[in-house]
């Protein structure tokens, strides 16, 4: 603690000063003069700077508990409204974003964590940062598919917050459906069913556009996950609309898709 009565504290100070001149050992004299050179040029440290720039280079470790560690930090930091992590929110997230290739769990769990609490301070941000990474096709397959979980993980966080984010949840996992790689194209169609439940199924505008594409697929993709996908998106919208005789322009083309399912399609699950 810091003495408030100056003239004690200089009296101190050289009473310390006297008593290392007597120290023989010169690495515990460097030690010493190494402390009144930092008290000397910090008088005053913010202690919430400190912990929040520990943490960021603790995220920034290749080290896996280094990480945990600080994403955890920098939760709670978060979570406390600690100054010095708010006013560099986008300089968590942009680390965040960079540590989702993280493959240990517990660390990518945490990074998971670190990126919902960002969303409670800035949602459009993190959603607009997510997406764009999903829509990143310079990025491997595999971290892309991370990131649609990391999506629908945020959505059900925001819970009702998350509906004004509703069209640009839509339009990129309905981009997704048309992705040319068979495995990313099916976990877009199971991420824009949730995210369609996570919505409510407030879903009318889209609504033509998510049919016309769900149909495409089940006509024509060769790619069995995928149709069994699309079907299971059709069965999850139908069950869920809660006005479902307000869309009588497609009732007729839905029963149609239906039946042709029944009496064309081989595969039982579809």
């Amino acid at each position: 603690g810091k003495l408030s009565n100056e003239g004690e504290r200089k009296k101190m100070t050289q009473e310390i000063h006297r008593i290392k001149e007597k120290i023989k050992n010169k690495n515990v004299r460097e030690q010493i003069d190494a402390i009144f050179a930092v008290n000397e040029e910090t008088p005053s440290i913010d202690p919430s700077k400190i912990a929040f720039e520990d943490a960021l280079k603790l995220l920034r470790s290749r080290e896996v508990y280094m990480k945990v560690y600080g994403s955890d930090t920098l939760l709670k930091l978060l979570k406390k409204r600690d100054k010095q992590a708010l006013s560099n929110r986008h300089t968590i997230l942009a680390v965040a974003l960079e540590n989702l290739k993280e493959k240990e769990s517990y660390a990518y769990l945490n990074i998971i964590r670190l990126l919902v609490m960002l969303s409670y301070v800035m949602d459009s941000e993190v959603i607009d940062a997510l997406i764009a990474e999903y829509k990143n096709n310079e990025l491997e397959i595999d971290e892309r598919l991370k990131i649609g979980e990391v999506i629908v993980k945020v959505t059900e966080d925001l819970g009702e917050m998350s509906m004004k984010f509703k069209e640009q949840l839509i339009n990129c996992f309905l981009k997704g459906s048309r992705d040319v790689n068979n495995e990313f194209r099916t976990s877009s169609l199971v991420n824009l069913g949730t995210v369609c439940k996570l919505l409510s199924f407030q879903i009318h505008n889209f609504f033509q556009e998510l049919f016309q594409q769900i149909e495409i697929i089940i006509k024509s993709d060769d790619y069995l996950p995928s149709k069994r996908a699309a079907a299971m998106v059709l069965s999850q919208i139908l069950a869920g609309l809660p006005n479902l005789m307000d869309f009588q322009d497609f009732l007729l083309p839905i029963y149609h898709l239906l039946k042709e399912i029944l009496s064309n399609e081989t595969d039982e699950q579809t």
